[in-house]
Order: C-alpha cells, then sequence, then structure tokens
C-alpha cells in the first residue's frame, strides 16, 4: 500500500490528464479582461499581453496531449489520489506563476509564491502595489482560488468515495452519499458552488462593490482564499460589504455536502451536525474572548471605546481566521498577543470537512474534544462496560481515534518544524508560528506586514510556499513520497 510502483505513478499520472487539461481552458479566461480593459492600448500590445495566459495555457495543454497516452490496467486508489493531488497542485502552481513573469511584475521566487498561494485558497501576496496591478492580472488571482476552491471540494468528495486515512475527517461523517456515482456527485456539488459564487457577486454589488470586485471577492470568499483587488477590506469601509463577505466565508467553510441536503429540504441536518455546533460554538466563544482582550485598548483601526465596532472588528476576523479565507480590515500584527494566539488555534482547526477551508478541519477536533471523556471512562469504568464514542450518530473505532489524534499531531509537528526555519531566518517565535499555521492551513493572514514581509529572503518564502503546498495536500501524501524516496536509497 506505501510503496509506489511504476505502474501508481502511471495511474497518478493518468489521473492528473484531465485536471491539466481543465487547468489549460482556465488559464484562458483571464484574456477576457485583457481586451476589455485595453482602452487605447495598441491591439498588438494587447495581443502580446494575452500570451502571458496563453503560453501556460498550452504547456498545460501539451502535457494533457502526453499524459492522455498513459494506459494504465490498474484501478485509482487512495495512495494513487494521494499522489495526483500531490502532482497537481505543485504542476499547477509552477506553471501558473508564468504570467506574473512575463509581464514583469514579479521575480520567479515571488511568481511561484503568489502563485501556490492563489491555486491552494490561501492568499498570501506579495504584489505590493496591488491597485496597480492591471485588471487582467487581478482577475486571475481571482480565478486561481475559484478554482482551487473547486479543487478542494472535488478531493473531499473523492476522498469520500476512496476512503483511506486521508478520508479520516476530511469530509462530513455521517453525511452520505449524493449520488451514486463520483462524476454525478462532483457535478452537484459544483453546481452549488457556482450558485453561491454568482449569489454574492450580486449580493456585494447591492453592498456597493463595482462588478469586477464583486466577482473577484466572491471568488475569494467562498473558495476561503483571501485575495482581494485592494491592500485588504478596510478599503471599502462597508459594514454591509463585510457582512456579505463573512456570509460567504460562512458558506465556503461549511461542508458542500451538507449544502446539498440543505438544498434538498434537510435543513433540519443544521441542527443535528455535532461539526457545525462545535464550529459556532467556537466562533462565539473566540469573539467574546478577543473583544475583552481589545477593548479599551489602543488599537490602529479599531474604535475600542464602541462595543459594536470591537465586536465586528472581532468578527470579521475571527470567521475569516477560522474559515482560512484570511481576509482583513485592519493590520492584525498590531493586536495583542492573546488574540493573535486564539487566531493561530483557530487556524489550526480550520472549519468543516468537505468545504473550501484549510486546518485539521474541525470534525478531527471535536473527535480529539470527545476522546478526552471517551479515555476517562475507559479508565474508570470496568472493562465489561460498554464504553463508544460516537460523532453525528456515527461510531468512531480505535482504528480511527488512532488516524485523527495521528494527523493532528503530526500537523502540529510539521507546523513547529517550520516555525523553527522562519525563525533561523531573524523572525520572531510568535512571527513564525502565526506565519507557519497561516500557510499550512491555506489561511493567509499575517502578522508581519509592510516592508519586512516584502523584503523577506528567498529562503523565507520558499518555506512557506512549501508549507502552502503541504497544508493544501493534506501532509500524507509528502510522507508517502518521503517514504519511497528514503526506502529506494
Amino acid at each position: 500500500m506505501l510503496y509506489i510502483k511504476k505502474e501508481d505513478l502511471l495511474v497518478s499520472l493518468r489521473d492528473l490528464s484531465g485536471i491539466v487539461r481543465m487547468t489549460s481552458f482556465i488559464m484562458l479566461l483571464p484574456i477576457v479582461a485583457t481586451f476589455y480593459y485595453a482602452g487605447d492600448t495598441p491591439f498588438f500590445s494587447i495581443l502580446e499581453s494575452t500570451l502571458a495566459f496563453i503560453i501556460p495555457s498550452i504547456i498545460l495543454h501539451v502535457l494533457y496531449e502526453i499524459l492522455k497516452r498513459i494506459k494504465p490496467h490498474t484501478e485509482s486508489k487512495t495512495k494513487h489520489i494521494m499522489l495526483t493531488v500531490a502532482l497537481a497542485w505543485g504542476i499547477i502552481a509552477l506553471v501558473g506563476a508564468t504570467p506574473f513573469i512575463m509581464r514583469g511584475i514579479l521575480n520567479p521566487v515571488d511568481a511561484l509564491f503568489e502563485s501556490m498561494s492563489g491555486w491552494t485558497t490561501t492568499g498570501f501576496s506579495m504584489i505590493r502595489d496591488i491597485e496597480g496591478t492591471s485588471k487582467d492580472l487581478l482577475l486571475y488571482r481571482g480565478i486561481m482560488q475559484g478554482a482551487g476552491g473547486l479543487g478542494v471540494i472535488s478531493l473531499g468528495v473523492m476522498v469520500m468515495f476512496f476512503g483511506g486515512k486521508i478520508g479520516v475527517g476530511y469530509v462530513d461523517m455521517g453525511v452520505q452519499r449524493l449520488k451514486t456515482g463520483i462524476r454525478s456527485t462532483i457535478k452537484e456539488v459544483w453546481k452549488i458552488y457556482l450558485f453561491y459564487i454568482f449569489l454574492g457577486v450580486v449580493l456585494l454589488y447591492i453592498a456597493g462593490m463595482n462588478v469586477f470586485d464583486a466577482l473577484n471577492h466572491s471568488m475569494a470568499a467562498l473558495a476561503t482564499g483571501g485575495f482581494s483587488t485592494h491592500s485588504d477590506i478596510g478599503y471599502y469601509k462597508s459594514f454591509w460589504i463585510e457582512s456579505v463577505l463573512v456570509l460567504l466565508m460562512l458558506a465556503g467553510g461549511t461542508s458542500f455536502l451538507l449544502h446539498f441536503k440543505v438544498f434538498n429540504g434537510g435543513l433540519k441536518m443544521l441542527w443535528k451536525n455535532t461539526e457545525i455546533k462545535f464550529m459556532f460554538g467556537l466562533i462565539i466563544l473566540s469573539i467574546i474572548v478577543i473583544s475583552i482582550s481589545i477593548y479599551g485598548r489602543n488599537i490602529p483601526g479599531v474604535d475600542t471605546t464602541s462595543v459594536f465596532d470591537v465586536v465586528w472588528k472581532t468578527t470579521f476576523h475571527v470567521v475569516a481566521g477560522m474559515s482560512t479565507c484570511g481576509f482583513n480590515t485592519i493590520d492584525f500584527g498590531k493586536w495583542p498577543e492573546i488574540a493573535q494566539s486564539i487566531l493561530v488555534v483557530l487556524m489550526y482547526i480550520g472549519m468543516m470537512s468537505g468545504s473550501t477551508a484549510g486546518g485539521i478541519r474541525v470534525i478531527r477536533f471535536v473527535i480529539l474534544a470527545k476522546s478526552v471523556s471517551y479515555g476517562l471512562r475507559k479508565l474508570i469504568l470496568p472493562k465489561s462496560a460498554i464504553n463508544i464514542m460516537k460523532v453525528n450518530e456515527m461510531v468512531i473505532g480505535e482504528k480511527e481515534l488512532v488516524d485523527v489524534i495521528g494527523y493532528s499531531v503530526l500537523y502540529f509537528l510539521t507546523a513547529i518544524v517550520g516555525s523553527i526555519a522562519l525563525m533561523f531566518l531573524g523572525y520572531t517565535s510568535l512571527q513564525s508560528i502565526f506565519t507557519i499555521m497561516s500557510s499550512i492551513g491555506n489561511d493567509g493572514l499575517g502578522v508581519i506586514s509592510g516592508t519586512i514581509w516584502y523584503s523577506m529572503p528567498w529562503q523565507g518564502k520558499m518555506i512557506i510556499t512549501f508549507f502552502m503546498w503541504i497544508g493544501r495536500i493534506e501532509i500524507y501524501p509528502l510522507l508517502l513520497i518521503v517514504k519511497n524516496v528514503i526506502d529506494r536509497h
């Protein structure tokens, strides 16, 4: 199971072919903005600008033509999904850096950083002048996150069907398959996702955004990505825009399988679902604690004498942090350490399985929390006593519990290693832990800002890029690859 043979690699490359083919078409979408916002630009200059999207599209299509000729006889299994996921996000991010390099706005390292941040729906950015960036590149950033969010949901559905270790806590436990067949299931989920993007555009437009900004922010919020067409959401100074974004972030952080059930008359499932109860419980508790911690203090961008402003600013950033979206309205690096520490915990947990959010997922946190009382009962009760642990009416066995604990500990230890690596570059412990937790959780909130952020050494950028990648592929695929490399040597 754990060994990658030649046949396994061929299966993964075959499955990768369909992904790169779809991405090759997605790469062409920003060309619409290239022409629409060209103004008086000479026609041949416009055509030259489109090459930034045409060339990576051609590269991906050529790769598809090569991969589609691979005809292995083995059907896809869990380890093939793991390997395909690792290859897909790595290759697409690499090719996806091309537009930024060809336009000359980012060097290769920064371009890879920006691309990985976009496709993994993280939200970190190395572009200093967002407002001065061309519209087609801004649209490309939004499309990266929108498509990346679709990829995360599709992965969740695939894991639901194929199972395996990465499936424990990845999809919504207790939610049954939507339809027989993985293709029809994914199509149904995609329809809901695209409907929410359209609804988000309409609501943001009504709230005061122009159509272009509304489209970009709707994709970024639902994908829990965090890219904006401005330096931050505070640019709009609008409670209504922020309210719509909070709703979209919550929608993106909720299982799309649960969305489907609600659309089909299963509204009662919302109140019965243990994961969603825990999620909102954590959000409310965090809002209360952080609001108390900043009330009356001198916090830039927050009227700390106003209970409403304190609670609302806290609410926005708690939802942005836990949904791993990363939108911000103010410089969060100026908040007290207790508030930043709580955000680190929320980024570690993330939101629901089967959603676009990152982190370990709330379902794993629920299992960890319930395992405490489960362990105590095992110690206290006689061996003959019946002692079971349930989540959403589903019995969690010893094997599932070990898998969840193992993944959660592995996730934390991996983040510690990355944090130590950043500390070696001169960043404080809080800056390092917060940044790596934000990277591996595909969050995008940061406490390093301004010149310090943009002047980060290339080693730091590559460390963050690497952790954005392993956070999106959920660590296990990397371990599978590393194990095989070590065994072969």
